[in-house]
């Protein structure tokens, strides 16, 4: 990753960090009792903004110039990324809490309702692994040379770390962008396909065991709505070629028949140009609107 493109990409995602911790606070004012959850989420959220600030400032004074290991610029463009998607849809969700002063109750509601949901839940433990991954990079960039830098990426705690980043970004994408490459628009498409980037670490995310199972499932579903489209189509009853039934002006009056069996079945002389098994009064009055 280039220092000037890096740069970029961290002073963006330090501004939606500020977009959302600034949410967070006048939702915290709305609350008359401390909630939990937003003050957890506030302190993570302002402890990523730091984290991301310094290495902003790193790469600034050390990455233009002085040489890195390729395994930094590999694990900074991975974190760099699921950070990107991570606050983004934060900032998503956040967005859709309009309220006004005069509803408060159910301002309130939607908020708890968000708060409790296995989303935030899930997005405290990212934020969690995020913090981890920059504080390693953070830790990566104060090496003293490239040898030094490997070792520290390479250890096992290390790895472990970057690789659940990894995973969290290829479930942050199945989330950001249903329209999978695979099936152009499923039924799970979202309005949210416009967080869809590309990244110069996409085909190592494409590794990641949560993206292939994803992957497999979403391949599996659209084989399955494919062939039940197809079974649909060559089940279903085709019109039969010809007219169909004039319709009748309202001033005709249809009598029904005394003796329903005797409507058997309703065909058309294609030879004639007339309907056949008709009762006669019904005959008739179609005769009269020709």
């Amino acid at each position: 990753m280039e220092a000037i493109g890096a740069v970029g990409s961290l002073l963006g995602i330090i501004d939606i960090a500020t977009r959302c911790i600034c949410a967070l606070a006048e939702m915290r004012q709305r609350f008359k009792e401390s909630n939990l959850t937003i003050e957890t989420l506030s302190g993570q959220l302002i402890t990523v903004r730091a984290a991301l600030g310094q290495i902003n400032l790193l790469i600034v004074e050390s990455l233009s110039q002085d040489e890195q290991h390729y395994q930094l610029t590999l694990d900074l463009s991975a974190a760099i990324g699921c950070c990107n998607l991570l606050l983004r849809l934060l900032d998503e969700q956040l967005a859709k809490l309009q309220y006004s002063d005069t509803d408060e109750v159910t301002f309130l509601s939607k908020v708890n309702l968000m708060l409790e949901s296995k989303g935030t839940e899930d997005c405290l433990t990212r934020l969690d692994r995020q913090i981890n991954a920059l504080n390693l990079l953070v830790t990566a960039f104060k090496c003293r040379n490239p040898r030094v830098q490997q070792e520290f990426l390479e250890e096992k705690e290390s790895r472990s770390v970057f690789d659940q980043v990894k995973d969290d970004s290829a479930s942050l994408m199945v989330v950001c962008d249903s329209a999978s490459f695979v099936t152009q628009r499923t039924w799970t498409t979202t309005g949210t396909s416009r967080f869809s980037a590309n990244f110069s670490f996409d085909a190592e995310i494409l590794q990641a065991n949560a993206y292939k199972a994803t992957l497999r499932s979403l391949m599996r579903r659209a084989q399955t709505d494919n062939s039940r489209e197809r079974y649909s189509q060559n089940t279903r009853t085709k019109s039969p070629d010809g007219p169909t039934l004039p319709r009748l002006p309202r001033r005709v009056k249809i009598s029904r028949p005394e003796n329903v069996m005797h409507v058997t079945h309703v065909g058309y002389d294609v030879l004639y140009g007339r309907y056949t098994g008709l009762p006669p009064d019904w005959a008739k009055a179609l005769e009269s609107t020709t």
